[in-house]
């Protein structure tokens, strides 16, 4: 009977053997959000003459992404494009420093910059 046994307990044992690997499926830790505060981006606009001006904006946080819209937001509903700009260029562009409206009086490009900010920031 103990031979017995030892039979059946080897045929178990080979028929488990003879069965495939099951993997356990794959999972994936969830990704962390990452801060989006500090990232940068360089924008390149052409002139007409031919050379580029860059501008590096820098994210500066959903708190001043939120107060730049709202204080530009006039009491239609519609949003002031020079409040926008004024704002916008103080807390976004870092490069170059003290970016104001007056530099595209002699510069190409106010509302190219103007539309990558806003993209920006979406």
């Amino acid at each position: 009977m103990a031979e017995e046994a030892q039979v059946q307990a080897a045929e178990q044992v080979a028929a488990v053997e003879a069965q495939p690997a099951v993997q356990a499926p794959v999972v994936e830790a969830p990704k962390k959000k990452v801060s989006r505060f500090g990232e940068q981006k360089v924008v390149e606009i052409k002139q007409e003459d031919g050379s580029v001006e860059k501008f590096t904006l820098q994210y500066p946080g959903i708190r001043v992404v939120l107060d730049i819209y709202d204080n530009a937001q006039m009491a239609n509903g519609n949003l002031s494009r020079t409040a926008f700009a004024d704002q916008a260029f103080a807390e976004v562009v870092v490069d170059p420093v003290k970016l104001d409206l007056d530099y595209f009086d002699e510069h190409d490009g106010f509302n190219e910059l103007l539309d990558q900010i806003a993209e920006f920031l979406a």
